[in-house]
């Protein structure tokens, strides 16, 4: 009986440890994102699409797989490999504990701005990017899903 009160107590202990872990916030998972392709666009790199240890790291399975799935991918359905890409603002809209919104804001260099909404989903306790959605500047909106299963 005393074993299972030591056990009981140990496990209580490293649960409480886990939960006391600070997990990344959905608006670091978007800029690790934009880190990574900031690499790529000065030849250091993939970037987070191109790179399968990147995908793996900050997409959900979901989309991997329809990633996997899908007959077309976009170039770069972050920046468009744009390598003027400046002033970026990055503010969660939403989160409710497994999923979260970030809304992302930047200029191209012409003068005009993109704004995308990312959908992340809370797994294997980290923040991973399940769709992004894309308000283009005529008015039509797009998602990054929608692109792929085309």
């Amino acid at each position: 009986m005393r074993m299972f009160l030591f056990v009981a107590c140990l496990a209580s202990i490293a649960l409480a440890a886990e939960a006391a872990i600070p997990q990344p916030s959905p608006e670091a998972a978007v800029r690790d994102v934009y880190a990574a392709d900031a690499l790529s666009l000065r030849g250091n790199g993939l970037g987070a699409f191109s790179d399968p240890s990147a995908r793996q790291r900050l997409f959900s399975r979901s989309l991997l797989r329809a990633i996997g799935a899908a007959a077309e991918i976009p170039a770069d359905p972050f920046s468009d490999s744009s390598p003027h890409l400046v002033d970026l603002k990055v503010a969660a809209t939403f989160e409710n504990g497994t999923a979260a919104t970030v809304g992302v804001d930047f200029a191209r260099g012409d003068g005009a701005r993109e704004h995308l909404t990312y959908a992340l989903v809370l797994e294997r306790r980290e923040w991973r990017i399940d769709d992004i959605g894309y308000a283009l500047l005529g008015g039509e909106n797009r998602t990054l899903r929608g692109m792929i299963s085309r």
